[in-house]
């Protein structure tokens, strides 16, 4: 499966940026290729106050990260439903090792997302 192209967007523009200001780019771009991932986490945060957390619990909850899955046009869409015991996180990470053969060591995992560990890239 191959990302399409507005989701191939480049960032270089972003490099010499802080972080408040990448997450904001990030989560403008996220919030206009896939309506309603904005939607998908109620935190009360504002996003153009606090685009890092915002893009933090958007990643944490799971159901943004499914949206932004299902936006790439895979074979088998996720999303949670009733007949899921599976949360949309999990369904998220397993959908990235079966259907984007991405190996187990190429994702964070659900305790990075809960205690902050550092990812490596």
């Amino acid at each position: 499966m191959s990302l399409p192209l507005c989701l191939r967007r480049p960032v270089s523009a972003l490099y010499a940026k802080s972080q408040t200001d990448i997450c904001r780019v990030l989560l403008n771009q996220l919030i206009t290729l896939i309506p309603g991932i904005d939607q998908c986490v109620d935190t009360g945060i504002d996003i153009t106050q606090d685009p890092v957390n915002m893009l933090l619990a958007i990643c944490r909850e799971g159901s943004g990260l499914c949206l932004l899955f299902n936006a790439a046009k895979p074979d088998s869409p996720i999303g949670h439903s009733a007949d899921s015991d599976m949360f949309p996180l999990q369904q998220f990470l397993k959908a990235c090792e079966s259907q984007l053969d991405l190996q187990p060591s190429d994702l964070f995992t659900i305790d990075d997302l809960e205690h902050g560990l550092p990812v490596q890239v």
